[in-house]
C-alpha cells in the first residue's frame, strides 16, 4: 500500500508527507471555493468575514498540523500564499492616491498567520508528549 487515509489524514508507510500536504492545501482551496460568495458580499462587514474565515476555513488548514513535518520552506509558503489570497479577498482593495491597491503582506499577517498557528500547535503537542510518562509509547520516543 503506497498510502492510506486515517481520521481524514493521508499516511504513508515511509513517513513522507507530500501527499498529506497537497491534500491539506486542496482542503483550504475547497473550503474557500464553497464559501467565496460570502466574501464577495458588500453587505457583510470585514469583521464578520474574518470571523467566518477563522471558524470555517482556518480549522481545515490546521487540522492535524501538529504532526506535519515541514522540511522545506515551499511547503509552508504554499499554504501562506493561499491564506494571503483569501485575506486580501476579504479585505478588498485599498484606496490610495494612485488608485486601488492590494493590501500589503504585513496587513494580511496581522489578520491571520497560519505558519505561526502551526508552530504554536506543534509546541503544544511537543509539551504534551514530553509530559507523558516513559511507560507510554509516545512518551518513550525521542522527539
Amino acid at each position: 500500500v503506497t498510502h492510506f487515509k486515517y481520521l481524514g489524514e493521508i499516511l504513508e508507510p515511509t513517513g513522507g508527507e507530500k501527499i498529506a500536504q497537497k491534500t491539506q492545501l486542496s482542503k483550504i482551496k475547497r473550503a474557500y471555493v464553497i464559501t467565496h460568495n460570502i466574501y464577495n458580499e458588500k453587505c457583510r462587514s470585514i469583521h464578520t468575514k474574518i470571523r467566518h474565515y477563522n471558524t470555517v476555513i482556518k480549522p481545515q488548514a490546521l487540522y492535524a498540523s501538529e504532526t506535519l513535518t515541514l522540511l522545506t520552506k515551499s511547503d509552508m509558503e504554499n499554504n501562506l500564499k493561499k491564506e494571503r489570497e483569501i485575506i486580501r479577498k476579504i479585505l478588498g482593495p485599498k484606496r490610495t492616491e494612485e488608485g486601488y491597491r492590494l493590501h500589503s503582506r504585513k496587513t494580511t499577517q496581522q489578520m491571520s498567520n497560519i505558519a505561526a498557528d502551526i508552530r504554536k500547535r506543534r509546541l503544544k503537542c511537543y509539551e504534551h508528549i514530553s509530559r507523558l510518562p516513559p511507560t507510554r509509547i509516545a512518551g518513550s520516543s525521542n522527539i
